[in-house]
């Protein structure tokens, strides 16, 4: 399961000076300064066609088989695989990284398009931004329109051919997505994301998803301002109790509420296309992904709030309602909040008086609780009944909790990094509103990843291993929250995958809360296929490090 997630970005820092490499003499020292420089896409065409004397004389499976391209990204950061969206949407054929082969499921799709003219078709085709650079990047993308031509016109015979549209632009996080050529028909549009110079787009005519729910999050919130007054009867006390340790506290929470509340305003300026610096609000594409939700950066007047296609695309005008009010309250003067737990995950309920007072989603559920008392909560319920000694069963789900926490943080540091380091790729340069992410993830990966140490500008290569590092922890995330597990006393053990069955040993359940998560996590992550061997320690090392100046 993939849960949408807010993210609160923090305030920019100062930016400091470049530093530069140092020189690698000789010749292969030139070639190596060049693609730093200028990316492979200038050090392809020094590369010689091994598949004929010129780049058209061979055939499409052959310059598969034979191109030797320069490769940006060692294997161990690669992201391979198709797309699930492979599944469900119909109009287009994905490919795995570096293939131009239809494979299960696209290879279905043809039937589709049977007697449809194909002198009516557009083939829009695009790669990856890590996959082949110059010459070979466009042979690819020809490669993969062909591939799905071939079936097309067989299937629909004397009505012409479609017409090949390449793309070779890049940009965009979500590698398998990109990895594709759309069957467009007659006046279908692409559904293709367009990166640069932003994701910006419009939000749309008013009133658009953002007015709706900005109207529905000022009832919302007038509503548990109300409930607030009788703390300990119904709709108040449930929420209070489960979230803010009950209703001696909900002074406290409504001064957290009238705080969102005024809020709310801020938010209601459109923020210009492509503008770096505005206040407001502004809606941005998929190029973060589909699942990306919202983010806000500043507070105040200067608050800078982004919504994504997960947002505009959800349509109960009360859970967008909600979305507005979890950022609201990161921005929101007096206030605040940091991100301490989602509502979905397994330390939401946990959270000390402090930390819930502290925390986004814990305003958020409770304005949805007063809303709707009867919804359920989202979070995994981990099996502890195995576990009969004093205590152990509370601190393995004590455990489980702050490691799930520690996972979902640690992918949304290195998605935001993502973004900073594609901004300062194409500037050249660290640009202001990335300084927390270069100080303080960036340096983070200099050691065991081999990134560009800050505050040296960030290069391709840097932005491609970012994207497969995201990857894999986006895939240990997804394992911990999407299921639930069952612990056992034994040797230490996490099942392969990860899967759900944890032992450890009942010395375990002596040691700090600290240095238990540690321990589940170096297991989740000796037990997670999708991680290299080699890399283990580096992803171990990382999420710790970033988890660092976070609980337990």
């Amino acid at each position: 399961m993939v849960f949408p997630v807010h993210q609160q970005v923090p305030a920019p820092a100062t930016a400091s000076p470049r530093r530069h490499r140092s020189a690698v003499a000789g010749p292969a020292g030139g070639l190596l300064e060049l693609q730093r420089a200028a990316g492979n896409r200038a050090v392809a065409r020094l590369a010689v066609q091994r598949c004929g004397p010129t780049p058209c004389d061979c055939s499409p499976a052959e310059r598969e088989a034979e191109e030797t391209p320069v490769q940006r990204v060692a294997a161990d950061f690669r992201v391979t695989g198709k797309s699930p969206k492979a599944s469900t949407d119909l109009r287009s054929i994905y490919f795995d990284h570096e293939s131009s082969t239809v494979t299960a499921p696209d290879d279905t799709k043809f039937a589709a398009f049977a007697g449809v003219p194909m002198s009516t078709v557009r083939l829009k085709g695009t790669a990856s931004e890590e996959e082949r650079r110059g010459p070979g990047r466009a042979a690819l993308v020809d490669d993969r329109i062909a591939a799905v031509s071939g079936p097309l016109t067989a299937g629909s015979p004397g009505t012409g051919n479609p017409t090949p549209r390449p793309d070779l632009s890049s940009g965009g996080l979500d590698y398998r997505s990109a990895r594709r050529v759309e069957v467009l028909v007659g006046n279908q549009q692409s559904t293709a994301p367009v990166c640069t110079p932003s994701p910006d787009i419009s939000c749309g005519p008013s009133p658009n998803a953002f007015d709706t729910a900005h109207a529905r999050a000022v009832v919302l919130l007038a509503d548990a301002r109300n409930a607030l007054g009788t703390p300990t009867a119904a709709p108040a006390v449930g929420p209070l109790t489960a979230l803010f340790h009950g209703p001696a506290n909900a002074a406290a929470v409504d001064t957290g509420l009238a705080a969102i509340e005024a809020h709310l305003p801020h938010m209601l300026p459109v923020i210009p296309l492509h503008d770096a610096a505005a206040a407001g609000h502004r809606c941005i594409n998929t190029c973060l992904g589909d699942d990306f939700l919202a983010s806000n950066r500043g507070s105040g007047t200067s608050a800078r709030m982004t919504l994504g296609p997960k947002f505009l695309n959800e349509p109960d005008v009360t859970e967008r309602a909600l979305v507005l009010i979890h950022e609201g309250s990161h921005g929101a003067t007096g206030l605040i909040t940091d991100d301490e737990a989602y509502q979905w995950q397994r330390l939401l309920a946990a959270l000390p008086l402090n930390r819930a007072l502290n925390n986004a989603d814990s305003f958020t559920r409770f304005v949805a609780l007063v809303a709707n008392p009867a919804l359920a909560s989202v979070a995994q319920v981990d099996d502890t009944s195995r576990l009969t000694g004093a205590g152990q069963a509370a601190k393995a789900n004590e455990t489980m909790a702050w490691l799930e926490q520690w996972l979902v943080q640690s992918r949304l540091d290195l998605r935001s990094l993502y973004s900073h380091v594609s901004d300062a790729v194409t500037a050249a340069a660290w640009r202001p509103a990335g300084g927390h992410y270069r100080d303080n993830v960036m340096t983070l990966l200099v050691g065991d990843f081999g990134v560009t140490a800050p505050p040296a500008a960030p290069v391709m290569d840097d932005q491609e291993k970012i994207a497969g590092i995201f990857d894999r922890l986006f895939a240990l995330r997804r394992k911990i929250t999407g299921q639930a597990f069952t612990f056992r006393v034994g040797g230490y053990r996490w099942s392969s995958g990860p899967g759900t069955s944890i032992r450890v040993p009942t010395t375990f359940f002596g040691t700090s809360a600290r240095t238990r998560v540690e321990r589940l996590l170096r297991l989740a992550v000796n037990a997670a296929p999708f991680i290299e061997t080699s890399r283990r320690e580096h992803y171990y090392r990382l999420v710790k490090r970033l988890s660092a100046g976070s609980g337990p």
